[in-house]
């Protein structure tokens, strides 16, 4: 539309000059000829009105090309505006302000100054601001760049004064919300409030909650209020985009209402199918020990079939555990199957285990040692033979390529430490554990037991090193 316009006026210009040359060069013929005949006869009435018409119309011809050689000006600086609107807003914002200019539009103006306040020109806004002052009073897109302005700017007054014209001007959910950002920023959270419930219910978006939900979260302290309001939000809306789900889920979670964050992590996951839910969903059902309800869910998603295994194993139900890890292996020829299996037979037989049970797990770990990688089965291994005395070298061996692959594991320096100990090595086994750092792990029975004893055989050695040199000075003497 623009283009044709444009093409349509520099043709009307063209067309125009071209007559005006025609004309021109018409009245040179002309006045040739009344030279000639003025020698020979005097020029006719007819002839004289015409060359005066023909002079009184180039004027006007001039007037029509120059307006339309501005029109198609302004429509060309116009669409270029348009197309620099998000390459170059800069130079769009200038050429709507030349429009402006030649003009005098409120239209050209009003997209000059929404430009200048995108590129956080100050002082370009406030100008277009001053000159908009009066033909833009009360055009509501003007009066919201003006109260962002005024906030930006630090005169929260002139904002909230602003603000007010226009939600009085103009009632709608974006005007509220804009007032009670005012309030906000003057610190009057009841009237912030205020005015945000009206937004909401204008119009029930999640935005819109979020503001309100953090004045009674964070400024007023009405956190059974917020839940109230997002808990009828999620029951008639759901978990659509997630926003208020997710903020509902950290309140929860901030009042150790686990169950109720799990039941939302499902809904989030249901609606935004993103795994980052189920697996928060499943770390609060270990921590709340509800190993049944791991598995209805890895079940129901299926999702990480080894932790159902797992799970099995947690509620010590270790033969499906075993029956399922077998079975995985069947499908995938993946070994890692065949040492859960391994682990789980071990954890099976409880804290006494007698030699036989013992190894029949080392026959199972030895029939795949070859193919062990995960520095999980490793370490497992490995611990195995240390703690059980069955090949304690061998055994570390297996604890140290576990440690290549993760060497701050905790538990991983703990079967290290543990091994050398075994050997008698109790300085270097002290050195490893001292390298342990995790509270939660010291406050163990296991970690408490493997600190005393290592301590208590570098206490030992001390004594009996000093006893060694009592001894060597008194046969001396």
């Amino acid at each position: 539309m623009y283009w044709g316009k444009i093409l349509t006026a520099f043709l009307a210009f063209g067309a125009i000059n071209l007559g005006a040359s025609e004309t021109k060069s018409d009245a040179i013929k002309d006045m040739n000829k009344s030279s000639v005949i003025t020698n020979t006869a005097p020029v006719s009435e007819q002839n004289a009105s015409e060359n005066v018409a023909q002079k009184a119309t180039t004027p006007q011809k001039l007037k029509e090309a120059m307006k339309a050689y501005d029109e198609a000006e302004l429509n060309f600086d116009l669409l270029t505006a348009l197309e620099l609107a998000n390459k170059d807003p800069q130079s769009a914002m200038k050429l709507y302000e030349k429009a402006f200019l030649k003009t005098n539009s409120q239209v050209y103006l009003l997209e000059a100054l929404k430009l200048a306040f995108f590129l956080k020109d100050s002082k370009a806004t406030a100008r277009y601001l001053a000159l908009g002052d009066k033909i833009l009073a009360d055009d509501s897109e003007y009066l919201r760049v003006k109260v962002g302005y005024y906030m930006g700017q630090g005169e929260i007054l002139k904002a909230n004064t602003t603000a007010l014209h226009l939600a009085n001007l103009e009632v709608n959910s974006r005007n509220y919300s804009i007032l009670g950002a005012t309030y906000y920023a003057m610190d009057n959270f009841a009237l912030a409030k205020q005015y945000f419930e009206k937004a909401y219910e204008l119009e029930k978006s999640e935005e819109n909650l979020i503001r309100l939900s953090d004045v009674l979260l964070n400024r007023l302290d009405s956190s059974d209020a917020a839940v109230r309001i997002m808990e009828t939000h999620r029951r008639i809306y759901g978990c659509a985009s997630g926003m208020v789900c997710e903020v509902l889920a950290d309140v929860y979670r901030m009042q150790k209402k686990y169950f109720e964050v799990a039941k939302l992590d499902e809904a989030l996951y249901e609606s935004k199918k993103n795994t980052k839910f189920l697996d928060d969903m499943i770390g609060i059902y270990y921590y709340m020990k509800e190993f049944d309800k791991i598995i209805e869910i890895l079940q129901k998603y299926d999702y990480k079939k080894d932790l159902i295994m797992d799970a099995y194993a947690q509620k010590k139900d270790f033969a499906t555990a075993m029956r399922l890890a077998r079975e995985e292996f069947s499908k995938t020829e993946n070994y890692d199957y065949l040492a859960n299996e391994a682990i789980y037979l071990y954890e099976s037989f409880g804290d006494k285990k007698t030699p036989d049970q013992i190894n029949e797990v080392v026959a199972k770990f030895e029939n795949i040692a070859s193919k062990l990688k995960d520095p999980v089965h490793l370490n497992y291994y490995g611990y195995i033979l240390i703690d059980h005395d069955l090949d304690i070298k061998k055994g570390i061996d297996y604890v140290e390529r576990a440690l290549k692959d993760e060497p701050n594991s905790v538990y991983y320096i703990d079967s290290l430490a543990w091994g050398f100990y075994k050997l008698g090595e109790c300085e270097k086994a002290k050195e490893w554990m001292d390298k342990i750092k995790d509270d939660e792990f010291y406050t163990s029975d296991e970690g408490k037991g493997h600190v005393s004893a290592i301590e208590k055989c570098v206490i030992d050695k001390n004594i009996q090193k000093i006893g060694e040199i009592a001894g060597g000075i008194k046969a001396q003497k």
